[in-house]
């Protein structure tokens, strides 16, 4: 029988709520947090849709949108509430990192985020795909819970669902042309963005410690290798962008002594403006710079050094482990694995008959997909 990848894997999740605190307030900046903007450009690896590309509607990526895809990352990583697992944050006063960054809500009860995300816009003009095209109706409705596959065996969710991403040289599935579409199928018009465009993205920040700077920059920018899947259609291949930053700028310390403070550029500020001179990092060695080494970085070292820095502060907070130590926690093998481009996987549904005939196989997990040793792939399920 022939094997096959099912579209949607788990990353396990393991909630720890002694990790929640009370969110800062909106009524002021704090010195010694980072307010600050992010200018980004989105492109799409294979063919992007979502809904503001329907008639009617703005010819953009909505913002909420952008925002939900870079927030699932980022609870996955930081191993944020998970409402599934019955662990969702119940208290405004002691949130998890992701709901005190993001915002959260609950039977009135409301903080509101610090992390705002514009509509992508598309940089270049004939970024639509030409010709008309259709989507199955069925393709693109509510997920179809399988529980043999959203669930341990002792009944516990298996985690939270991303979808694999498919071979951007392959075509997608089940894409038909307008001349196939026979008169009464149940088939909408979708416009679609071609791979290979690129669109304007605007991340703003305020008030985010260290370690939550860190992992916005992770969740947004991923790393080399990782991607991002947004929109419809993410089952059949639609779905995976890259987002790179073209620039990243912040409100110095200093702000509240002059007159003209405004966003600068990371590369512009000084080390202790930025909080990596060595009194600000005595908690994390190696992470400090002095003026003299900062001096001889050119403005993209800079930049880089920044981030990097960042980042180390959320792994070390978070889980007490170095960035270069991430992928000794399970989640984040799990995320790598998921995030990653799979061009030799067989990603697709089985037919309904397969779901009949074994409605008790469990999914194998995300590991055991990709085999141990690598190359092992007898786990994969079979049709």
């Amino acid at each position: 029988m022939a094997a096959f990848v099912n579209p949607y894997n788990f990353v396990r999740s393991e909630y720890d709520a002694s990790k929640g605190a009370a969110p800062l307030a909106h009524d002021r900046l704090h010195v010694a947090h980072y307010s600050g903007r992010m200018a980004c450009t989105l492109t799409t690896i294979t063919r992007v849709t979502t809904k503001s590309f329907e008639p009617r509607r703005g010819m953009c990526i909505y913002g909420s949108t952008l925002k939900g895809m870079v927030r699932v990352v980022a609870e996955a990583v930081a191993q944020g509430c998970f409402p599934l697992g019955g662990n969702a944050c119940q208290n405004a006063q002691r949130l998890c990192i992701c709901c005190r960054m993001f915002g959260w809500l609950k039977e009135g009860n409301v903080h509101l985020g610090r992390v705002q995300i514009r509509d992508a816009t598309p940089q270049g003009r004939n970024w639509l795909v030409t010709d008309a095209t259709y989507i199955e109706w069925q393709a693109l409705s509510s997920p179809k819970r399988h529980p043999a596959f959203y669930s341990t065996a002792d009944g516990r969710p298996r985690g939270r669902k991303f979808y694999y991403h498919h071979n951007p040289d392959e075509p997608e599935q089940k894409v038909t042309s307008s001349s196939r579409t026979r008169s009464g199928d149940p088939n909408e018009s979708i416009a679609i963005a071609k791979a290979g465009e690129t669109f304007d993205v605007r991340v703003d920040f305020t008030d985010l410690t260290s370690a939550e700077l860190g992992l916005l920059l992770y969740a947004l920018l991923l790393e080399e290798g990782l991607y991002h899947k947004v929109g419809k259609g993410k089952p059949l291949g639609f779905g995976t962008v890259h987002i790179t930053l073209d620039t990243l700028s912040v409100l110095p310390p200093d702000r509240y002594e002059q007159w003209d403070t405004r966003l600068t550029p990371v590369a512009a500020l000084s080390p202790s403006a930025l909080g990596l001179a060595s009194e600000q990092t005595h908690a994390l060695p190696g992470t400090a710079v002095t003026e003299a080494a900062w001096s001889q970085l050119t403005p993209e070292q800079k930049t880089a050094l920044f981030i990097q820095t960042q980042m180390e502060h959320f792994f070390q907070a978070q889980f007490y482990k170095s960035y270069g130590q991430r992928f000794e926690l399970p989640h984040m093998q799990d995320m790598r694995h998921l995030l990653s481009l799979h061009p030799t996987y067989p990603i697709h549904y089985p037919p309904r008959e397969w779901f009949n005939r074994n409605a008790q196989v469990s999914l194998p997990t995300a590991y055991e997909v990709e085999g141990a040793p690598p190359g092992d792939r007898s786990a994969w399920l079979q049709e």
